[in-house]
């Protein structure tokens, strides 16, 4: 079993425990709560304060309550950290709920501007298609236009030398 053997002519006295030291502090943590522990660790601590206490189990106890104590300040920093986490936790939700709201508000913008300025860019399209159908017509135009008045100009030079010579000729006759 667990319990050493004892030496040659002792025998083990059924008082002494032989657990180990974790399980007797884990068993102590187990049972002390049931049982009036108050009094229990306050006896023990009284004893434990005793200059050369010689009691195993008044350490134990002394040790029990220095883990408890070391547990409860490291229990107080951990609630005031997951307050901090907590806070941040729920006012970055916030904030991120907002800007996704936003974000999707200005994706809905952005889409009607771009069905919009596709509408716009077709009509403007067909529009710039019948103005250049408009230019080229007004430029042939212009070139038949062009041609007229070159040949109407040679004409009234030709009519207009013509003039001056006879004007020359009555002139001089």
């Amino acid at each position: 079993s667990s319990r050493p053997t004892p030496p040659p002519g002792q025998r083990a006295h059924p008082r002494h425990h032989t657990m180990a030291p974790t399980k007797l502090a884990a068993a102590l943590l187990a049972v002390l709560p049931s049982c009036g522990a108050g009094l229990v660790l306050h006896r023990a601590s009284e004893r434990a304060a005793a200059p050369g206490s010689a009691y195993p189990v008044s350490r134990v106890v002394g040790l029990l309550q220095d883990m408890k104590s070391g547990l409860e300040k490291e229990a107080e920093a951990d609630q005031e950290i997951y307050e901090k986490l907590a806070c941040w936790c729920t006012g970055g939700e916030k904030q991120k709920t907002k800007s996704i709201a936003d974000a999707q508000a200005h994706l809905s913008n952005l889409g009607a501007t771009i069905e919009k300025m596709s509408a716009l860019s077709q009509t403007l399209t067909v529009e710039i298609e019948g103005l250049e159908k408009e230019v080229a017509k007004n430029q042939k135009s212009l070139e038949v236009a062009t041609a007229i008045r070159e040949k109407q100009k040679a004409e009234f030079i030709a009519e207009e030398k013509e003039m001056v010579q006879s004007i020359q000729a009555l002139g001089s006759a």
